[in-house]
């Protein structure tokens, strides 16, 4: 099976519904969830989305986020409207997330789990102003300190 059709597992299936209860307990109010167009990803996010009320049918599937750089990732947030969207949530694959983090905060994460949730404040008011360096870690969020 290719990679991009893989499913998710039967965790995978448990971490995204757990992480999804943990983003509703915290009053996180996302505007936009933008995901890759992967099974897993995909599948994710429609998880998540149903255990925060955020409507299925405005998931962005981005075909760009799945085998894309670092800086490609960058380029597809620059693109976003901010003044329509201020909290998002990106669905996509490591190492490249991973890779993404660590440049926008410049904080050195060791491991970073799948269905992990890292919430990061941007010192910027356009999302065309993205560079490294520019995001502060607010919290990082691990399936299994959940469990």
């Amino acid at each position: 099976m290719h990679d991009f059709d893989r499913p998710l597992s039967d965790r995978g299936i448990k971490d995204a519904k757990l992480m999804g209860k943990v983003i509703m307990n915290e009053n996180i109010d996302l505007d936009k969830i933008i995901s890759s167009p992967a099974n897993r990803a995909i599948n994710t996010a429609k998880i998540i989305s149903s255990k925060i009320n955020y409507p299925l049918n405005k998931i962005d599937i981005n075909d760009e986020i799945y085998n894309s750089s670092t800086f490609d990732v960058f380029s597809i947030i620059k693109k976003i409207d901010s003044n329509q969207f201020n909290h998002i949530a990106l669905v996509g694959h490591n190492p490249t997330f991973h890779n993404l983090i660590e440049i926008i905060s410049n904080y050195n994460i060791l491991k970073l789990p799948t269905c992990s949730i890292v919430t990061i404040v941007l010192k910027l008011k356009k999302y065309s102003n993205i560079k490294e360096g520019i995001g502060i870690i607010d919290k990082i969020r691990f399936p299994k300190n959940f469990k």
